[in-house]
């Protein structure tokens, strides 16, 4: 597979590179009249030609059988719209270069084959060089899982928690393009972790059309240890897939589901409360039922699928909200960050740890993907937070 990566990489590469040198072709032999009109012709000819890969891309990602065929269909047709807006850019650049600086047409015999060695000289450097980081990281970055270990402090921590560990994993969006072995991976890593507690955050699955691969995520989840402690909520994919599937589905691999409830958490004789609350997308979160009973002096973590959740939880005085939802963007750019967050705090809690008022909040980038299932500079995320006693 990795051998067939390669060679779609090369081509597209090459596929740029020949856009790159028609487009000098065109700019040697034509005068700067004749050259904005050709260029509009390659233009165009970009333009057509990334409509037609639209159409094959959309067609095999809804109508084929195979889900490899399904994996790639988007990651092709991404990687061509990238591969041609730098092949424009570059023209562009020495389209300007040359029009500032006109050719002698006296020497115009020795120039030219000079000019187009340097010209693809730099052309085929830039495109290697810009899309080969690219392509490796839209193909491989999905499943290069990312370990975040850090220590919190609270002051409220009943003793006999101090050194307690949660691991937790969300948004997993078991699908054709995540896996049966993907998902192993993850679980054994889990197991190496030995947590005290697995917090599972919902978005198990992303629509209906994925309920055939839920059976490899419960036999995934089936392999975590039998004596670790499991909890989990609902997301707003599990909703809109069917929510008593998902809910069934994890019961039957030895997970309890926090439906608008709590439990205790014991350790010794000590215990804290784990609350969690249904997706804040589907207007479902019940958080007076949730929090029913429990005393304001206790220790609480809240799950909730929703990072935007925090204020209520802040007001309902939880010491820790876990959440996911955001994907961490899934796709980012350099000195940007995530270009679109599913919050309504846009990106101010797309990922990582954050505090309002007295309660902490972490949001982790989830385990899998939605469309396009690729991630940028966002690799996925397993959690391991360690409580400590702060004195």
């Amino acid at each position: 597979m990795f051998i067939l990566q390669v060679l779609i990489s090369v081509s597209f590469v090459l596929l740029q590179g020949f856009f790159i040198y028609r487009l000098y072709q065109i700019h040697i032999k034509e005068s700067s009249k004749g050259l904005s009109k050709k260029l509009g012709y390659a233009f165009l000819l970009i333009v057509l030609t990334g409509f037609v890969f639209t159409v094959i891309s959309v067609t095999l990602f809804y109508y084929s059988l195979q889900p490899w065929v399904k994996a790639y269909s988007l990651k092709l047709l991404l990687y061509f719209i990238i591969s041609a807006g730098v092949g424009l850019s570059l023209i562009a650049i020495y389209s300007l270069k040359t029009w500032l600086k006109p050719v002698n047409r006296s020497n115009k015999e020795n120039q030219p084959n000079q000019s187009k060695r340097k010209f693809l000289a730099k052309a085929f450097l830039t495109s290697i060089v810009i899309g080969t980081p690219i392509t490796y990281s839209l193909y491989n970055e999905k499943e290069n899982i990312e370990l975040v270990q850090f220590p919190l402090a609270f002051k409220e921590l009943p003793p006999a928690f101090h050194g307690y560990r949660i691991v937790q994993l969300s948004d997993i969006h078991s699908s054709y393009s995540i896996r049966e072995d993907y998902l192993n991976r993850v679980i054994q890593e889990v197991n190496q972790l030995n947590p005290d507690l697995l917090v599972l955050t919902g978005d198990y699955l992303t629509g209906k059309q994925d309920k055939k691969y839920f059976p490899e995520l419960l036999r995934a989840l089936s392999r975590l240890d039998k004596g670790m402690k499991k909890y989990a909520i609902l997301g707003n994919h599990d909703f809109w897939t069917d929510a008593s599937f998902v809910e069934k589905g994890l019961k039957e691999a030895n997970i309890r589901v926090l439906r608008n409830e709590h439990c205790l958490i014991r350790q010794g004789d000590d215990f804290f409360y784990l609350a969690g609350v249904d997706d804040l997308s589907v207007r479902k979160t019940d958080i007076e039922k949730a929090s029913q009973n429990m005393p304001l002096d206790a220790f609480t973590i809240l799950l909730s699928h929703h990072p935007d959740f925090i204020p209520t939880a802040a007001d309902y005085r939880f010491n820790l909200m876990l959440s996911g939802h955001t994907h961490g963007g899934q796709i980012q750019m350099p000195l940007i960050g995530p270009i679109i967050v599913p919050s309504r705090f846009g990106r101010k809690y797309a990922q990582g740890l954050h505090k309002v008022k007295n309660t902490y909040l972490y949001v982790n980038r989830g385990i899998g993907v939605i469309s396009p299932p690729i991630r940028f500079l966002c690799r996925p995320e397993i959690t391991e937070i360690t409580l400590i006693k702060e004195v």
